[in-house]
């Protein structure tokens, strides 16, 4: 059963059993996959306005790097997953 751990943040801990189920759907990947692109698009169009302090612009530019980050981590963390459950499920080793 999943456990709430005691955290200044909000965090669970899964059991073995559980772990599989926090595998994401084809469809909830395509979204990350989807805001992903959408946000590094924008930091490549971002341009500098002359008009405002440039700490402005390289805020924006870690803020969107920080977003690109966070997901490439939840995508790459359900990829893991995927290998480490699905996969063994899907290329069974024949038992001697």
């Amino acid at each position: 059963m999943v456990q709430i751990l005691p955290t200044v943040f909000c965090a669970w801990e899964f059991n073995e059993k559980e772990e599989p189920a926090l595998i994401f759907t084809d469809i909830q990947i395509m979204y990350l996959h989807t805001e992903l692109a959408k946000i590094a698009q924008e930091k490549l169009e971002a341009a500098v306005d002359p008009g405002k302090p440039i700490e402005e612009y390289l805020r924006a530019q870690e803020y969107m790097r920080g977003q690109i980050e966070i997901l490439k981590y939840i995508i790459q963390q359900n990829e893991l997953r995927v290998q480490q459950y699905l996969v063994p499920l899907q290329n069974p080793q024949p038992k001697d």
